[in-house]
Parts: C-alpha cells; structure tokens; sequence
C-alpha cells in the first residue's frame, strides 16, 4: 500500500478537524477525517501546467509571463476582473488564481 513505510514515516489518520487545520477551505458537512501520506512529490512547475491547461480546455483565458497591474471591482465592490500589462488586456471573470512561484 502506498504511504506505508517508504520514507520512513507512516501515514497519519486525521479526525474531520484535523483535515480542516490543513485545508481550511474543504467543506465541513459530510468530512468524516482523511489521511496524511508523507510519500508524495510533485513537480510544482508541471503541476502548475497542468491545471492551466485544464482550465483552458474548460474555456479559462489563461495568460503565462503576465504582470497585473490592477484589480477591476463591480459596482459592489467584489473583485470581478484584472487587467494584465500582456498588452493593457483586461479580463473579466468570475474567479481567478495566481500560480507564481
């Protein structure tokens, strides 16, 4: 089994508030616990790429190398849009990510 003793350090079973601690942002309803596996490793780079290109696939406009030069607000107030010095473009959204590293 995976996450056993590979890296010397067995996985970890979590209670439903201890998943939360690490993942704030999972939902509560329904979360019964989870597990810590100390075995994984990722490519942050080509993780990055790939979850840009599976929001493109999805119909994201995704931009690489781009600065944000300011924040777009609607009447509310909520944030709905940046513009990108890519040329001045300004892209409207309803969510947004920043992956820099």
């Amino acid at each position: 089994m995976a996450g056993g003793w590979r890296e010397g350090i067995l996985h970890q079973k979590l209670t439903a508030a201890e998943v939360l601690s690490h993942c704030p942002t999972f939902k509560e309803e329904g979360l019964l616990g989870g597990f810590l596996y100390f075995d994984a490793r990722v490519d942050d780079a080509r993780l990055t790429l790939a979850v840009a290109r599976t929001a493109a696939f999805h119909g994201a406009t995704v931009i690489n190398h781009a600065k944000a030069i300011e924040v777009t607000r609607n009447a509310q107030g909520k944030v709905d849009g940046v513009i990108v010095q890519a040329g001045q473009q300004e892209i409207r959204a309803r969510a947004g990510r920043r992956e820099a590293g």
